[in-house]
């Protein structure tokens, strides 16, 4: 039977304002999470993802810098003429 890795927990000590610990508290207390180091492991988990999200946008703003920059682009007013035609078929 394979069971898979398990991780090992570890801790680390945060100090929080006041505000900000009866504000963790409540959203135990609500249910939101199961105990503070869970409200603690879900920042983390989302800011990984937002930090991945973000690196993935910035790849793609680089990409289109790089053509504009190659000439490769469009004239800003043909592409806000096509969104204004678009705009006007869908409220239409």
């Amino acid at each position: 039977m394979h069971i898979g890795k398990l991780m090992a927990n570890s801790s680390i000590h945060v100090s929080l304002p006041e505000a900000l610990k009866r504000y963790v508290e409540e959203c135990v207390e609500a249910g939101e999470y199961a105990s503070p180091s869970d409200y603690v492991r879900a920042l983390i988990r989302n800011d990984r993802e937002r930090q991945v999200e973000l690196s993935a946008l910035r790849a793609e703003l680089q990409l289109g810098v790089d053509q504009l920059e190659r000439g490769e682009g469009r004239p800003a007013e043909d592409v806000f003429s096509k969104l204004r035609t678009r705009g006007k078929a869908l409220s239409g």
